[in-house]
């Protein structure tokens, strides 16, 4: 798609139309492409979801609502403010002719039958009849969502300590060091085909080496944590039996942390009470 649009923007046609143009662009390539737009000599027609987009290259807006197209002045922001504007003077537009239209109705049917009032409801009736009716639109539905509150984590969600990640000869990750805790906010950048995902959505294996020095206690398990599934397996030392934690409270980290248990989990969810305590 990026070649397709660069072949596309290198011909500079007198109008473009765009669908969507800043899907699949990191945000070097969509900040270039908002920066051209804005600069462009001659037209274009622009289809987007991102409104930070939308105001600083587009000057007109065309809605398409209630099988009618509404244009407006300005970019994105504008608009909505605009919008605002016309449903509330069309809203009293209404409430006032309804108003007229009452107290025209109530008139006729009072003196109908007089005929000293006789012109004066004729012409009332021809007022009536001509005008016309202002219909508001019905209101835009709206989508009401909820997400369930999910149990409380531990205060460290997640721990990389020495963490190093690589695909053949490409190395990603090198000695990274990383807490996340609760309620911290994270955003992985980077130009495309950096890797920023894979490393989010590594696992780690059985065989990655320990980070941490391993406890003095004769029985211990060995917990690794990666994303929602969380697996234990016991050390060499204790012929218990392995368990796998389906759901983790996200108080594990995702480098292995060995923990004394006298026995594997029970139970297929991680508690807070079985993990969120300090390693061993």
């Amino acid at each position: 798609m990026r070649i397709a649009l660069a072949k596309l923007l290198l011909q500079q046609p007198n109008l473009l139309l765009l669908d969507e143009p800043t899907n699949h662009l990191d945000l070097e390539v969509r900040n270039w492409l908002e920066d051209y737009l804005h600069n462009y000599p001659h037209a274009f027609v622009l289809i987007s979801h991102d409104r930070f987009f939308l105001d600083a290259t587009v000057d007109q807006i065309a809605e398409i609502w209630n099988k009618r197209v509404y244009f407006y002045s300005g970019n994105y922001a504008k608009y909505l403010d605009q919008k605002t504007q016309r449903f509330e003077q069309l809203a009293a537009a209404a409430k006032n002719q309804r108003e007229r239209i009452e107290q025209l109705e109530i008139f006729i049917n009072r003196f109908r039958y007089q005929a000293t009032k006789a012109k004066q409801v004729q012409s009332r009736i021809k007022e009536l009849e001509k005008i016309e009716r202002i219909e508001l639109p019905p209101e835009e539905k709206t989508i009401h969502f909820t997400f369930p509150q999910p149990k409380p984590s531990g205060r460290s969600v997640v721990e990389l300590v020495g963490a190093s990640k690589s695909y053949g000869t490409k190395e990603v990750l090198k000695n990274v060091d990383l807490v996340i805790e609760r309620g911290d906010r994270v955003a992985l950048v980077g130009v495309n085909g950096a890797g920023i995902l894979r490393p989010a959505s590594s696992k780690t294996s059985a065989n990655s080496p320990p980070s941490r020095p391993k406890p003095n206690c004769a029985t211990y398990w060995v917990v690794f944590c990666s994303g929602t599934t969380m697996s234990s397996s016991p050390s060499a030392s204790s012929p218990a039996e392995s368990a796998t934690v389906t759901h983790c409270c996200g108080c594990c980290c995702v480098q292995p942390i060995f923990y004394c248990l006298m026995s594997p989990p029970t139970t297929s969810t991680c508690e807070p009470r079985m993990f969120c305590s300090t390693p061993c």
